[in-house]
């Protein structure tokens, strides 16, 4: 994707939700921030059993937890991430966290270009309302998956050229 000059530089995160942590646990590290992603190692000591408060993303960010666990509670909806998960915290989205196990977490954040997103993210997983809106809070990443993902763009950036062109 060619950065065109309106196109803003995707902002950085502090923290693995999008937002400033109110809670003092939560440290992270800036490992890339380019004008279409930033990426995050994001560490938090878990001490929270409960629920946290209530917090809201800025941004969409994808977060691959590789070590520990925490449950992101979203409405009644509760997502496990751990390190076969991929969570997606979508902009403006409402969410609370707790931590079952102590140990704490570290996972890596992700936040790309709104348009990167919708270019790169298969359609059945984007919101139709929204180009940077994931529908499933988690995805189970797997080696099978991750074969077909080649398949699942290439067959995504047709079907979004056949809807422009109608």
């Amino acid at each position: 994707m060619r950065k065109s000059p309106q196109q803003p530089r995707v902002s950085a995160p502090r923290y693995a939700h999008g937002e400033s942590s109110p809670c003092p646990e939560i440290s992270s590290e800036l490992l890339l921030n380019s004008p279409t992603v930033a990426i995050r190692d994001v560490y938090c000591r878990g001490t929270c059993r409960d629920r946290s408060a209530e917090e809201h993303g800025r941004v969409t960010s994808l977060v691959f937890t590789y070590r520990g666990t925490y449950v992101r509670h979203v409405g009644q909806n509760q997502s496990v991430a751990e390190a076969n998960q991929v969570l997606f915290f979508n902009a403006a989205e409402s969410y609370r966290v707790s931590h079952p196990l102590s140990g704490g977490d570290a996972s890596l954040s992700l936040v790309a270009h709104p348009a990167l997103l919708s270019e790169i993210a298969p359609p059945s997983l984007l919101d139709s309302r929204s180009e940077a809106i994931f529908r499933p809070h988690r995805l189970r990443i797997d080696a099978k998956r991750c074969e077909n993902w080649d398949e699942q763009l290439v067959v995504g950036r047709e079907e979004r050229r056949a809807s422009i062109r109608r």
